[in-house]
């Protein structure tokens, strides 16, 4: 039995189990550990799992002074993923309920209050909160923001649904741009931290923005169709692949 559980001792990481499970466990409380906080359980697993992966691995950016180091902080980063995964498989195979009779706005309150303590603490314990604000991607989210709310009024669109699309939209275009930036800049190992930072913050602030407007805003949050398109395969898995591609680079430029 010691051996069996010595095998499985990397899967283990006590503080990455506490940030996915309090967060959700805060999110189940806005409805009540009702039913429909199982629709929400599912909408948010993903999003606070990768949320947590992107926070260590912006820590990670910010000490990359031995990079024989990066591997085994990679796989620790990875655990919440992994963690959110199960949660998501747990709640999964029901319908989904979107009823809110059981939500107030005290639970709220609360619940959203218990997600934002643990990413603080995340911050400050991954490199320190001044390292998750980039000027860069506030300035592309307030100006994505604000094109796509100067559109839908001259377009005439008065739905205000899908808002959750477009926060992932928006942090993908800063992901995408940041890895751009990495590529563009490759021979110059110090202008990759900084590219990189901006990928993964402008990601970071989507997913959180997602988890908290998912509370709040359901109606504007979700799609058309009340989904929130946030499964492994939509979202984490290419967020995931590229990621490890450009951590792959980024060791690569150290040799």
């Amino acid at each position: 039995m010691t051996e069996f559980l010595a095998g499985y001792s990397g899967i283990l990481d006590a503080a990455s189990l506490v940030f996915v499970v309090g967060s959700l466990a805060g999110f189940a409380l806005t409805a009540s550990f009702s039913r429909a906080s199982l629709t929400v359980v599912v909408d948010l697993a993903y999003p606070v799992g990768l949320l947590g992966t992107l926070l260590g691995w912006v820590g990670m950016l910010q000490n990359m002074s031995d990079p024989k180091a990066i591997g085994p902080a990679m796989a620790i980063s990875f655990l919440t993923v992994l963690y959110a995964a199960v949660i998501h498989g747990l709640a999964s195979g029901r319908s989904r309920d979107l009823s809110e009779i059981d939500s107030t706005f005290a639970k709220k309150l609360v619940g959203s209050l218990a997600f934002v303590g643990l990413v603080l603490w995340a911050m400050d314990s991954a490199a320190g909160i001044n390292a998750f604000i980039d000027p860069g991607a506030v300035v592309l989210f307030v100006l994505s923001i604000l094109f796509f709310v100067i559109f839908d009024r001259v377009s005439g669109d008065t739905s205000k649904n899908g808002w959750g699309v477009r926060f992932l939209g928006i942090g993908l275009l800063g992901f995408f741009t940041g890895t751009i930036m990495m590529f563009a800049n490759i021979d110059d190992p110090k202008a990759i931290g900084p590219a990189m930072a901006l990928a993964y913050l402008s990601l970071m602030y989507a997913l959180f923005l997602l988890c908290m407007g998912r509370i709040w805003f359901p109606a504007q949050t979700l799609d058309s169709e009340q989904n929130t398109n946030t499964g492994f395969l939509a979202l984490a898995f290419p967020v995931l692949i590229g990621a490890m591609i450009t951590f792959a680079i980024l060791i690569m430029s150290f040799e």
